[in-house]
């Protein structure tokens, strides 16, 4: 009796001092990652400050000779294209698909020998804005989670995490994305098997009509995401 007496005891002042649920449960963050949204990367060229008005409506194809205009695209990074905009004039659109590798491996060895973690919980994902000399607002930017052998977000695999909303220009804001559901239990599976690298994607599509300003400048920005887990 007095054994069971002395166990009890032991579990009771080990649990209110907290010592179990501090070998159970950690945090650990990513490393800060960076993104860069050039826009030298759409690989516009165009002779005026402006971009021309083109009628397209009457012959969709007639974007494609828009370097008589002025402007064209070519071996940008962004995916640059000129097509027939809904106004029914052309326009200047890139994809951003931009990867963002992630391996916490070792963040997580340095607290931990365990080979899986349990009860994966996202406690935030940040995002700070370092410089931003654009001379337009973004488009909302969207955050991507998928495998480590994924390319793009079109891709099998890869997942919506969450949004943030347009940066306007010269702005340089700070806070938090908003994860889906989906994003969030994707993330975790990622997380729980903590020894293979995943990847973040940044995606976005901007667009430029006619009498807008050719677009420059620059966007650099980093996201962070901090976790919490239990041991297997």
């Amino acid at each position: 009796m007095k054994r069971a007496l002395v166990l009890v005891s032991v579990a009771l002042i080990a649990s209110g001092c907290g010592l179990f649920d501090d070998i159970a449960t950690f945090s650990f963050d990513t490393d800060w990652q960076t993104v860069d949204l050039d826009t030298a990367k759409l690989g516009l060229s165009a002779t005026d400050v402006a971009l021309p008005d083109v009628p397209c409506a009457s012959d969709p194809t007639i974007c494609e000779q828009a370097s008589s205009a002025g402007f064209s695209c070519g071996g940008g990074a962004f995916a640059c294209a000129v097509q027939c905009g809904t106004a029914g004039s052309c326009e200047v659109v890139g994809d951003v698909d931009v990867p963002l590798p992630i391996d916490i491996s070792q963040q997580v060895r340095n607290q931990t020998s365990a080979n899986l973690l349990s009860n994966v919980t996202l406690d935030s994902m940040r995002f700070i804005t370092d410089s931003n000399t654009l001379n337009y607002a973004t488009p909302e930017l969207s955050l991507y989670v998928g495998p480590q052998d994924a390319t793009g977000v079109g891709e099998s695999g890869v997942v919506l995490f969450g949004t943030m909303p347009p940066v306007a220009a010269g702005d340089t804001p700070e806070g938090v994305i908003n994860a889906t559901s989906a994003g969030q239990a994707a993330l975790a599976d990622f997380v729980r098997n903590y020894t293979v690298p995943f990847k973040f994607f940044i995606g976005a599509t901007m667009a430029f009509g006619a009498g807008d300003t050719v677009p420059e400048g620059r966007l650099v920005m980093r996201v962070q995401a901090r976790f919490q887990a239990d041991l297997l």
